[in-house]
């Protein structure tokens, strides 16, 4: 796993990428289907992986937001995760 220190920094990392900063201390089954989405690619992607696979990845993700959520799997290619 990671150093506590460094766990921390990537949390807070993952959170501000995501927009889910503000949603520090919601419970999960409170988050919107976009909001779960989310949650769960920042979790897929907390150490870097260089290969990633999705199943679906903008399902129960709305119009408005899947545009945003197709970016950020845009910027993680850019980034060298296939």
């Amino acid at each position: 796993g990671m150093e506590t220190k460094a766990l921390k920094a990537r949390i807070e990392e993952q959170l501000a990428t995501y927009g889910l900063d503000q949603l520090r201390k919601q419970r999960v089954g409170g988050m919107s289907g976009g909001q779960k989405q989310r949650l769960s690619l920042a979790a897929a992607t907390m150490h870097k992986p260089e290969l990633l696979f999705l199943d679906e990845p903008t399902s129960a993700v709305d119009p408005e937001n899947r545009r945003d959520f197709w970016e950020q799997l845009f910027d993680l290619s850019d980034q060298g995760t296939t």
